[in-house]
């Protein structure tokens, strides 16, 4: 008897596995597109749009002309962007993803930092976004230079 409720767990355990596999492809999946759509936005310079799409807090915090100057900084200092990104999550940040949707206590964001692939410079950018359902808005949007290019970073080498 014991036997059989152990196999039944396990089971179980596989199946819900599969599953959460699968939905956090989909939500990378998503997450890979919004980081696109983004970055064609700012490549056409379509700052306003970006920021109408962005979610009520970020409005709300950041006001449209602060907002935009921080995109335009962001484009001119980056050219036109390149290369297609890949959101991969962390296993922490699925994790707490799975239990803001449990709960439904906090709102149901997602962090996801990369560098820039710009001819021009070495960049690094930090995106929140926040889903609902199918909907993502973008909820923070973060730019930092590194260097310009070409440039070299040494790592505590003397």
């Amino acid at each position: 008897m014991r036997l059989r409720y152990f196999w039944i767990l396990l089971a179980l355990v596989i199946t819900t596995s599969c599953d959460s596999y699968e939905e956090q492809q989909k939500v990378e999946n998503v997450l890979t597109q919004s980081v696109a759509k983004f970055h064609d936005e700012l490549n056409k310079e379509q700052f306003h749009d970006i920021y109408l799409q962005a979610t009520p807090s970020l409005r709300q915090r950041v006001d449209e002309a602060r907002f935009t100057t921080q995109l335009k900084t962001a484009h001119e200092q980056l050219g036109t962007v390149s290369g297609k990104a890949s959101v991969r999550l962390t296993p922490k940040a699925w994790k707490d993803l799975q239990w803001g949707t449990v709960f439904r206590s906090r709102a149901n964001c997602c962090s996801w930092g990369h560098l820039a692939k710009s001819d021009l410079i070495n960049a690094s950018e930090r995106f929140e976004w926040k889903l609902e359902n199918e909907e993502r808005k973008l909820n923070s949007y973060e730019f930092h230079l590194i260097c310009k290019k070409p440039c070299t970073v040494g790592i505590g080498i003397p």
